[in-house]
């Protein structure tokens, strides 16, 4: 789905196309949404984290995300050609909380059914902490909803609607392979930018590529590219936790 590194569509490649889409080196403006903010060198910016607890009992969360395939035939995409896909996904605890632990479910919805099914999934967050207890975060960047408190020093701002914006830490790039079948592997890379009090997952962009390594009509691969990529754009839309806000200038 849009929101896991598991997703490996069709792209099972018999012919060589080009590649057209690259993941954006950090020291360009446009390496992240073109949105962001960026913080200049004026001193810290404070981050108190109070006592109570770091995300409220009923958190809730949204986030809008957008994917784009880069296959040749776009039947390589998924079975109905669609390159380019919207989704919703929407985080909120369903269930009584388990001592520290919040129980939030993930709900993560395409806006055509030809992009892909439904997927639901629940990761165990604490409260106080904002971490993920026992997930893939650490090791799944494109998973890392919840990176925990104070994630690290804030270097941007992105704007969450007219008014107001939220101070994160930006990071990457990150990068991983997912080892696939009959010789196909997934490479990803990309950036996350995390609030800098909750460690939220605030906006992430990343790339996947597929390689191939194996013999295919009698001529041998290694990590072969043949131009299947698709990108991700995911951006947090709403929620009831208190972030690191700051008030848009008038």
């Amino acid at each position: 789905m849009v929101v896991t590194a598991a997703q490996v569509t069709a792209t099972q490649a018999t012919t060589a196309t080009q590649a057209i889409t690259q993941t954006t080196a950090p020291t360009r403006a446009a390496w992240v949404s073109s949105e962001l903010v960026r913080i200049g060198a004026e001193g810290e910016v404070p981050v108190t984290v109070d006592e109570d607890p770091l995300l409220p009992s009923d958190l809730t969360a949204n986030w809008s995300a957008d994917w784009v395939c880069r296959s040749t035939p776009a039947e390589r995409c998924n079975l109905q050609g669609k390159t380019n896909c919207t989704a919703e996904v929407i985080a909120a605890v369903t269930r009584p909380v388990n001592g520290t632990l919040l129980p939030v479910e993930l709900k993560g919805t395409w806006d055509d059914e030809a992009c892909g099914a439904t997927e639901v999934w629940t990761q165990q967050v604490d409260q106080f902490n904002g971490k993920e207890a026992g997930g893939d975060g650490d090791n799944d960047f494109t998973s890392n909803y919840w990176a925990g408190v104070q994630p690290g020093d804030a270097n941007g701002v992105l704007p969450l609607d007219d008014k107001r914006g939220v101070m994160v830490y930006c990071s990457g790039p990150h990068q991983q392979e997912i080892p696939g079948l009959d010789g196909w592997a997934l490479v990803q890379e990309g950036y996350t930018c995390h609030d800098v009090k909750t460690g939220m997952l605030v906006y992430i962009s990343f790339t996947s590529k597929y390689l191939f390594t194996g013999t295919l009509d009698g001529k041998d691969y290694e990590k072969a590219f043949f131009g299947d990529v698709t990108k991700l754009e995911q951006k947090l839309t709403d929620t009831n936790a208190g972030l690191a806000y700051v008030e848009a200038k008038q």
